[in-house]
């Protein structure tokens, strides 16, 4: 049976949610100026304006997924949605495939950038590295550390110096690790 990293004490931070408890675990929920003000807590970072960015904002992630769900595009930022909405809501398996999609969605994007558009190399590239380092929280919940390893790596490589991947190196790099909460900080859609 599946037992949750996240500390069972509830924090007092700014628009703090308790997703619920599993096993003797909570999901936390925050705002982006949380995390930084915790450095040694995991980020999962949302796009506000896009599907399900709202409802993730204040908490409600079984909204988010019906929002996300009916989206009519599956694009980076919606399956980006998708995997923090499902995480924060210990659906393992189902966020697994939505990050996956998020990682190879913001893969391509980025890929796919055409000569005109360069401009936008940097953007795309932030996208791509949260869409690791959020893939990287939700294989930190699932005790696979080599993995999330792995995957903040790869967000370090595709988008040095960005914040939220510095401070989920450092929640897992962290001695007190194993006592960490999960949060949620939410960006502007493109």
């Amino acid at each position: 049976m599946f037992t949750s990293r996240n500390s069972c004490k509830p924090m007092r931070v700014l628009r703090l949610a308790i997703l619920g408890a599993m096993q003797g675990g909570a999901l936390l929920a925050g705002s982006a100026a949380q995390g930084a003000d915790q450095p040694n807590k995991f980020v999962m970072t949302a796009f506000a304006q896009a599907p399900g960015g709202e409802n993730i904002v204040d908490g409600n992630y079984q909204a988010a997924i019906q929002e996300t769900r009916r989206a009519e595009s599956t694009d980076t930022p919606v399956a980006t949605n998708q995997c923090v909405a499902y995480t924060m809501s210990a659906q393992f398996d189902a966020a697994q495939k939505a990050c996956d999609t998020a990682v190879s969605s913001a893969r391509a994007d980025r890929r796919n950038l055409g000569p005109t558009q360069l401009w936008d190399q940097q953007r795309l590239s932030q996208t791509l590295a949260i869409a690791y380092s959020n893939r990287s929280v939700l294989e930190w919940l699932s005790h696979d550390n080599a993995a999330a390893h792995r995957d903040l790596s790869k967000a370090g490589s595709a988008a040095p110096g960005t914040a939220v991947v510095s401070q989920n190196i450092g929640a897992l790099n962290s001695p007190q690790h194993q006592n960490t909460v999960a949060q949620v900080s939410a960006l502007p859609h493109r």
